[in-house]
């Protein structure tokens, strides 16, 4: 293809479910809130891109700043519904959200399986029939996750692709591989959706969204190299590892960003002492701070540990919790910030009020309180079982906060381990167990308490790191034209 430029920009029509500032349920949010702006604004010669999401009961959307574009009905076999396209005329590139009785009804996800893929499939498909009205014939269609799964697989169709007339590819973003989206038959009947012949696909797959998108998309994407290699190997593959590595040419991993300015120690909000890499010492202030509200009694000199993030199996909460039991009889302090799965919540609670001059608990999400957590804690515990990206991690090396974590996904993409001197700016273990965790914090503690030169080094090492979006922007630019390409 020619280079894109003013006149024949890359048109890419990205799709999510979730999208800040509108709702953020997770990454997913994070991610949509950021990359497709950026893009936009890096590239608005070269890349044309455009954001459609689901209208959802909870979104929040300011009604002055919003007009209705269009309304139109789809039909399928069993199912007729009115739908109205509204665009966010204050967003700095054009964002679309479908609405209608069905896709509005409810928050993003619920406990009813079953309405939510009839809720996804509907906007799914609902998304060629605005691109129709709209007369905007994308050039790449992006899809993200299962809940945009479908309207990459309807792509595949010959009916779609005698339709659209046009050449084109496509792009499936996969966030957390597990979360596959529901198999009913029925479901997808509604809609006149075939299920998947790709013999590629194990049987079981062949009627689940995530699966039938992966299996007509021209690239799949994961949010870090490492989980991209993760996932074509049967511990972290769920089944499908055997498919993705027969198309492991087109398995490509992108890091996530974040937001510099919301992450910024300098001029940070939340924070009670802003501080840099010349004035490190400022960084106290923000952890005395902590410690004036929750250990009175401990001097400054004592180590922070922080956890940040839900309490589930997947982040290793359990090992993280088993860890703390284990290394009682060591002189240190923790903070845990999270809500999650009840049973882990209770034993916070139960290990917070067995050692409350130790551990504090704090059972419920507050993005303010992260941000003082970051800026004061000295080490934050990650033994995630798998993890395909990780915020959090390059959240605390940007205040310093240095991260001990299980080498998986993206956690190794962005965490340099200890022995890797000069360059080392955190932990990393090689299992996430509780043996091998309480030896990771227990080498954290000894370098911290004998060997502050290194310590500090090693703070100095995590905040110089660049996680900006504007390199994953780059990234997901050259990965749009190398498709289009390959047309």
């Amino acid at each position: 293809m020619n280079m894109p430029d003013k006149k024949n920009p890359i048109k890419v029509l990205f799709l999510t479910a979730e999208s800040s500032p509108y709702i953020k349920v997770g990454g997913l949010g994070d991610v949509s809130g950021s990359l497709p702006p950026l893009l936009a604004k890096m590239y608005p010669d070269q890349i044309d891109i455009r954001m459609v999401m689901p209208y959802h009961a909870s979104l929040i959307l300011d009604p002055k700043a919003a007009k209705v574009v269009c309304e139109f009905q789809v039909s399928f076999p069993a199912l007729k519904e009115k739908i109205t396209a509204w665009q966010d005329l204050s967003a700095s590139f054009p964002v679309y959200l479908l609405q209608s009785e069905i896709i509005s009804k409810t928050a993003p996800y619920t406990e009813d399986w079953v309405f939510d893929l009839q809720k996804y499939t509907l906007f799914s498909l609902a998304v060629h029939s605005f691109m129709d009205t709209l007369q905007w014939i994308p050039d790449i269609y992006h899809g993200n996750d299962w809940h945009t799964s479908l309207a990459i697989y309807q792509t595949g169709t010959r009916a779609f692709k005698q339709n659209t007339n046009k050449p084109f590819k496509t792009m499936l973003s996969i966030h957390n591989l597990p979360y596959m989206g529901l198999a009913n038959r029925k479901v997808l009947a509604q809609f006149g959706i075939r299920t998947s012949q790709n013999q590629a696909l194990p049987d079981w797959a062949r009627d689940i969204p995530l699966p039938m998108g992966m299996s007509r998309t021209d690239l799949i994407s994961t949010v870090s190299n490492g989980y991209a290699q993760e996932i074509m190997t049967p511990e972290f593959g769920c089944g499908l590892d055997g498919f993705l590595r027969a198309k492991s040419d087109k398995v490509r991993g992108i890091l996530n960003g974040i937001d510099p300015q919301e992450w910024d120690p300098t001029s940070d909000p939340h924070i009670v002492a802003h501080f840099n890499q010349d004035s490190l010492q400022d960084r106290l202030t923000n952890k005395k701070a902590l410690f004036d509200q929750f250990f009175p009694e401990s001097k400054l000199s004592i180590p922070l540990l922080i956890w940040v993030g839900r309490l589930q199996g997947q982040k290793g909460a359990d090992v993280f919790l088993d860890s703390l039991r284990n290394l009682l009889d060591l002189d240190w302090r923790c903070i845990i910030l999270g809500t999650g799965d009840p049973a882990l919540e209770e034993a916070v609670t139960s290990l917070s009020a067995q050692c409350p001059e130790k551990i504090h608990g704090i059972l419920k999400f507050d993005n303010a309180f992260s941000h003082q957590l970051y800026a004061g804690g000295d080490m934050i515990i990650m033994p995630s079982r798998y993890e395909p990206c990780g915020l959090s991690q390059m959240f605390a090396m940007r205040y310093g906060c240095l991260p001990i974590a299980t080498a998986t996904g993206g956690l190794k993409d962005t965490i340099s381990d200890e022995a890797a001197t000069p360059i080392s700016d955190g932990f990393l273990f090689s299992q996430p167990t509780v043996t091998t965790c309480t030896e990771s914090i227990q080498k954290a503690l000894k370098i911290y308490s004998n060997n502050p030169q290194k310590w500090q080094q090693m703070q100095l090492n995590a905040m110089e790191k660049d996680f900006s979006w504007e390199r994953s922007a780059e990234q997901y630019k050259e990965v749009y034209i190398n498709l289009l390409e390959n047309r």
